[in-house]
C-alpha cells in the first residue's frame, strides 16, 4: 500500500509521511500518535484510528494494506460509521492503484467532519443510553 500512496502523492506533487509500517515493511511503534495526527492534513486509517482522527478534525481516507474505501464525506459518513470505519462498505475497492488514491486525495476538503463524529460518538449519548437501561 505505501508504495501506491507514495506514487499517488508524487503524481500530485504532495508529501506523505508514514507511521507504523514503512516501504520496507518495517514497523515502528509510536506512542505520540496524536501529535502526528494534529500535524496532518489528512489521515489514512481504519477503525478506531479513523474515528479518533475524525474527532480531531482531520479528513480521513479509509484505507489499509488490503483495501481502500475512499475519503469519508458527509454523504458516506453514516455508512462508514455503521461498519466502525472498518472499510467493509459498498465503496470497498480491493484492486486499487495509485491513480485511485490520487483521485481520492483530490477530493480532499479542509472542512472538518468533527461535528458529525461528535454527534454520533459523544460520551453523553452513551451515558444517557446506559442510564435509560
Amino acid at each position: 500500500m505505501n508504495s501506491k500512496v507514495l506514487a499517488a502523492t508524487s503524481m500530485l506533487g504532495k508529501y506523505m509521511s508514514f507511521l507504523g509500517e514503512d516501504l520496507n515493511h518495517n514497523v515502528t511503534n509510536r506512542w505520540n500518535v496524536e501529535d502526528y495526527i494534529k500535524s496532518s492534513d489528512l489521515v489514512m486509517a481504519v477503525g478506531r484510528s479513523a474515528i479518533e482522527s475524525l474527532a480531531m478534525g482531520k479528513n480521513v481516507l479509509i484505507m489499509n494494506s488490503n483495501q481502500a474505501n475512499g475519503l469519508v464525506t458527509e454523504d458516506n459518513f453514516d455508512e462508514h460509521a455503521e461498519t466502525n470505519f472498518s472499510g467493509w462498505t459498498k465503496y470497498r475497492k480491493d484492486d486499487y492503484d495509485a491513480g485511485y488514491i490520487a483521485k481520492q486525495l483530490k477530493r480532499y476538503d479542509p472542512k472538518s467532519l468533527r461535528h458529525m463524529i461528535t454527534k454520533k460518538y459523544d460520551i453523553n449519548l452513551f451515558i444517557d443510553k446506559l442510564l435509560a437501561m
